[in-house]
């Protein structure tokens, strides 16, 4: 599906369900139709045939090849169709630095990466003009892309973004520590507001176009959700599985391991924040068997 001129979106079948497990994948060609400059593939998504094969059909009819890759980030539903594509194209891999740990958790090919980033923010070294952000939080290494129209003079005029997962067309992101880290998640989302873009085109779900309302939701979310979690806490010490129980009581099933870990992203913030403290359940110190209480201790 052509998005905007020189934009695609691979498979917009995927938000039919929300995008609740499967990533979106996008290519970028050039402002000029003339121009010999090839395909910018944004996340390719899992390492599966059919995602693969889709992908480099869409290039082909497209007529023009894949000559870079980009990740948002490397968790797998975004990321492991890349190793392959690249050794089909020989296209050049870009992932920012930080994500070198999930490259080695989920398949150790970080010697395939070709470009590694590590400033805040830059232009990308392609032939279009593609605007990177490291945005963590959700990530270490989360970037997000943004690709500005053709008579745009800078990364703060009118353009496509590129979210990833920092926000969605649907749902909320999960936190999962220790990789995710919600105090950064929120400043990221905070630094989204200096992107003016007209769409935003998200790694799950539906594209949309109210980047500045889509932000401002996700940050009263989640100062509704700490308030929720302290409400809950001030009556006595709990797991997070408990809170999760409570606050999430009709998640479905295989729901339930983000539902906690969002949550325990929340209470490692509020232990930050001097309002939150662990107390010994047992023996055992592992997260999931830990008790939070609410300070001061009576």
């Amino acid at each position: 599906m052509q998005i905007k001129p020189s934009i695609y979106w691979v498979n917009p079948d995927n938000s039919a369900d929300g995008g609740e497990y499967r990533s979106n994948t996008y290519l970028i060609g050039s402002h000029d139709s003339a121009s010999s400059d090839g395909l910018i593939l944004i996340d390719p998504g899992p390492s599966d045939d059919l995602v693969i094969q889709r992908i480099m059909e869409y290039a082909h009819q497209l007529g023009k090849p894949i000559r870079d890759i980009i990740l948002t980030h490397a968790h797998p539903d975004h990321s492991l169709a890349a190793p392959e594509i690249r050794r089909l194209t020989q296209a050049r891999l870009h992932v920012h630095q930080l994500e070198r740990h999930n490259i080695e958790r989920w398949g150790g090919w970080d010697e395939q990466v070709d470009v590694w980033y590590g400033e805040a923010a830059g232009w990308l070294d392609l032939p279009q003009r593609l605007w990177y952000a490291h945005t963590p939080g959700h990530s270490p290494g989360h970037m997000v892309l943004f690709y500005p129209t053709a008579q745009a003079q800078s990364w703060q005029d009118a353009g496509a973004l590129f979210s990833g997962d920092m926000v969605l067309g649907a749902g909320t992101v999960a936190i999962i520590p220790p990789q995710g880290h919600l105090r950064q998640y929120l400043d990221s989302l905070v630094d989204l507001l200096n992107f003016r873009p007209d769409i935003v085109l998200p790694g799950h779900g539906p594209v949309f176009t109210q980047l500045a309302d889509k932000v401002q939701e996700y940050i009263v979310r989640r100062k509704q959700r700490e308030a929720q979690i302290l409400a809950l806490l001030a009556a006595g010490p709990r797991s997070s599985g408990s809170l999760m129980a409570d606050i999430y009581a009709d998640i479905r099933p295989d729901f339930r391991f983000f539902a906690e870990s969002t949550i325990r992203a929340h209470l490692e913030k509020l232990m930050e924040d001097g309002l939150v403290t662990t107390i010994k359940n047992g023996e055992n110190e592992q997260a999931e068997h830990l008790q939070y209480a609410r300070l001061p201790l009576p």
